[in-house]
């Protein structure tokens, strides 16, 4: 934002949503090309249009927000992965992880899942050559956290590897009441206000608390792991969206949902790289599972399940001459 506000010497916002828009029909294009690796041609671009009408993606496109550029930077890295995936290992491998490290300090909590991958890799390619593949990838993924994290402590004098917020986005969240989502983040500003404390010491304050409420309450903590899971993927939305928002949205996740279920029905057994997909949708799950849970951090798993849901509507659509 700052670096096309600063070319065009404007303050105007529509510059951003222009540059946002256009990424996101970039994002309709990666998919196809990422699907023609996992699917045939025919349903390869059913996923795509599926994503182009996708209106959770279509919400958050023209808006002053990551999730449109973490999507598109997202799927490159996956364009990418499934195109190396039998490739002999090379210089490209660790370019991928350079890239895959960019998309990092878009979107940190994405950081921890070359560890899920190393696993898919293992099962798909065995230990020595998954291990040879994580040790191209990671060199590069960890590259622009580490080179920011230097700027940080040159520039604060303390270790902030990509933000300071990890600390509260884990106790705001850490919870299945939807009242105490609402009022705890006023609640926990005012806290650190009465506390005096800097910009830097709250992440750590509050991850302190997080880290004693989870000591002390162990099995009401998994519980609330449990429950984030459950609401993460609960197909309506959240309030105070209005009763017809809701239905309505509702209705298109309970299709979507239904479609990549009969598709992940055809795709589990089918071998890599599917199974970079599946780590993908389990370690986001995993992740907000106990940071905060809100249905817009399930928005960068669109694609995915576009294609899934692609792979499970072809059949029925093919049956009757629509595909």
């Amino acid at each position: 934002i700052a670096a096309i506000l600063g070319l065009l010497r404007t303050t105007s916002q529509l510059p951003i949503l222009v540059f946002n828009v256009l990424i996101g029909a970039g994002a309709v294009v990666l998919l196809r090309r990422a699907g023609a690796y996992l699917l045939d041609d025919k349903t390869a671009r059913l996923a795509a249009l599926w994503l182009a009408l996708d209106p959770a993606v279509i919400f958050f496109t023209p808006q002053l927000q990551t999730e449109t550029l973490f999507i598109t930077m997202m799927l490159g890295f996956f364009l990418g992965l499934f195109a190396l995936w039998d490739k002999p290992l090379s210089w490209r491998h660790a370019a991928l992880g350079l890239w895959g490290g960019v998309c990092v300090t878009c979107r940190s909590v994405f950081g921890a899942y070359p560890a899920l991958l190393f696993f898919v890799l293992w099962r798909s390619k065995g230990f020595v050559r998954a291990l040879l593949f994580c040790l191209l990838l990671v060199p590069g993924w960890f590259l622009p956290s580490a080179v920011w994290t230097a700027r940080n402590y040159q520039k604060y004098g303390a270790l902030v590897p990509l933000s300071g917020q990890m600390g509260w986005t884990l106790y705001e969240g850490f919870t299945l009441d939807r009242e105490a989502v609402r009022q705890r983040p006023l609640e926990m500003g005012q806290e650190a206000i009465r506390l005096g404390l800097g910009g830097r010491e709250v992440g750590p304050h509050f991850y302190a608390k997080w880290k004693a409420f989870v000591r002390d309450n162990p099995l009401q903590s998994v519980a609330i792991v449990a429950g984030k899971a459950v609401l993460y993927w609960r197909p309506w939305l959240y309030d105070p969206y209005t009763g017809w928002q809701r239905a309505i949205m509702g209705l298109y996740f309970t299709v979507l949902f239904a479609c990549a279920l009969l598709g992940a029905r055809s795709t589990l057994g089918s071998g890599a790289p599917w199974g970079a997909v599946w780590a993908v949708l389990l370690y986001h799950t995993a992740v907000y599972s106990v940071f905060l849970t809100t249905l817009r951090y399930r928005v960068p798993l669109e694609p995915f399940l576009c294609l899934l849901a692609a792979a499970g509507a072809a059949p029925y659509l093919a049956r009757r001459h629509f595909l």
